[in-house]
């Protein structure tokens, strides 16, 4: 499922939720364009597995405030993230399952 939803303070677009990945990602260059200022970034300490089969070092973690939902009632929590530069056609991917409880749901109405 692909959502849009506030991160940092910052509307992203674009963001998997991947119930089957293991970590909370954030792509380079959408954090690059989110200009977060002065905020402390953790050295990463894992690499990471799955971007083409192919082992990534993340850049750095960092914790941001997460919201999304309904603009009257929204869901939100602090998410540490892994800092990739890899090419990607999501901005972040939200994979470990959160406190926000955020499973994908597939409605179809006939």
């Amino acid at each position: 499922m692909v959502i849009n939803c506030n991160i940092g303070g910052n509307v992203i677009r674009d963001v998997l939720v991947d119930n089957g990945s293991s970590a909370d990602i954030l792509m380079a260059k959408a954090f690059r364009q989110m200009n977060l200022g002065d905020l402390v970034l953790e050295p990463a300490t894992n690499p990471l597995c799955g971007f083409g089969g192919r082992k990534v070092k993340a850049l750095c973690e960092i914790s941001l405030q997460v919201s999304f939902g309904e603009i009257s009632n929204p869901r939100t929590e602090f998410i540490t993230f892994d800092v990739v530069d890899v090419n990607y056609p999501y901005n972040a991917i939200l994979g470990k399952e959160h406190s926000m409880r955020s499973k994908p749901l597939y409605n179809q109405h006939i």
